[in-house]
């Protein structure tokens, strides 16, 4: 594999029903220096077939591996990965037509180490819309490092691998976190922190795509367990280089906590985890999370968990 402006790097597992409209989006895009990296994570229906079917592209290249986790694939592509900038892509979602000269030529010109743009959101019955779609607005070639912080912590950048275009300098030394879930939790901000230059691009070149069993749609105590690890990371990392965001960092722990506690009872799963989501909820105001339904839920927790126990079973999804 040469190296090109771009390598997108794309974890594959399987994905036989998605699979081709994403590749299919990247080779149409009028952009000619690129390499999409495929990475088959073990699966076992044809993603493996389809992945190989496309090695006939001289810019395609597939590595198939033991079944690890996305996480471990990222980190493989990361390594085997050759090119000045590098972009991911999930092998569910697809991109817009401008998708790398869009991003290529606002990195060449602004000179960031990292690249933000918009995605659209699309789901099973597709609709499609917008995400954040006031904060792109104006093209911000260059953010301050604390409102880039504040992006992710907001969610109007978010913490997703995808929506960006990074330098390869940045990614140096950065693993995602194998066997986690919320992996670009835990990593993000770390990225963020290698960066000396951030900016946002108004443009919106990628396609989410909503699956009904997506991660966010299969909620666990192991799932938000590694959520609630990830949130307290990165409360530390703010508390000690951004004391300003501390509020918003917070906010998000004590509902990540919240949301952890109510899935322990419910799987009655009481462990080193839980401990802390509980350790959280009792030092915390009320009035530390939006909503007051959340309020009333820490309320609850904090004078009377007996109710909370009794709330938190009662409202388990069928």
């Amino acid at each position: 594999m040469k190296p090109k402006n771009i390598d997108v790097i794309i974890p594959v597992y399987n994905a036989s029903n998605t699979l081709k409209k994403c590749i299919t989006s990247l080779l149409k895009q009028h952009f000619d220096s690129f390499n999409i990296i495929l990475i088959d994570d073990g699966s076992n229906d044809s993603s493996s077939y389809i992945c190989d079917s496309y090695k006939k592209y001289d810019n395609v290249c597939v590595y198939h591996i033991k079944n690890s986790g996305r996480a471990y694939a990222r980190n493989y592509g990361l390594k085997v990965s050759k090119s000045k900038y590098i972009m991911f892509v999930d092998s569910d979602d697809w991109v817009a037509n401008g998708f790398l000269k869009e991003a290529f030529d606002f990195m060449k010109e602004s000179q960031n180490d990292i690249g933000v743009f918009n995605y659209y959101i699309a789901f099973n019955d597709s609709r499609v819309k917008i995400a954040n779609a006031n904060y792109y607005q104006n093209s911000k070639i260059n953010l301050k490092k604390e409102d880039a912080f504040r992006g992710l912590l907001d969610d109007t950048i978010g913490n997703y691998a995808w929506n960006k275009i990074y330098k390869r300098e940045v990614l140096k030394n950065i693993e995602y976190p194998v066997g986690k879930d919320f992996e670009d939790l835990a990593t993000m901000y770390k990225i963020f922190n290698n960066a000396n230059k951030i900016g946002i691009m108004n443009k919106v070149l990628y396609y989410y795509f909503q699956r009904k069993d997506s991660i966010m749609h299969s909620l666990s105590t192991k799932v938000i367990g590694d959520s609630l690890e990830a949130r307290i990371e990165l409360e530390n990392y703010i508390k000690s280089n951004y004391p300003t965001l501390i509020k918003l960092s917070h906010q998000k722990l004590v509902f990540n906590a919240l949301q952890y506690t109510v899935y322990a009872y419910r799987e009655q799963s009481f462990n080193d985890m839980f401990n802390q989501a509980v350790q959280i909820l009792e030092q915390s105001k009320i009035a530390s999370i939006p909503g007051w339904k959340n309020q009333l839920m820490i309320f609850l927790f904090n004078y009377n968990k007996n109710l909370f126990r009794f709330i938190a079973n009662k409202t388990r999804k069928k």
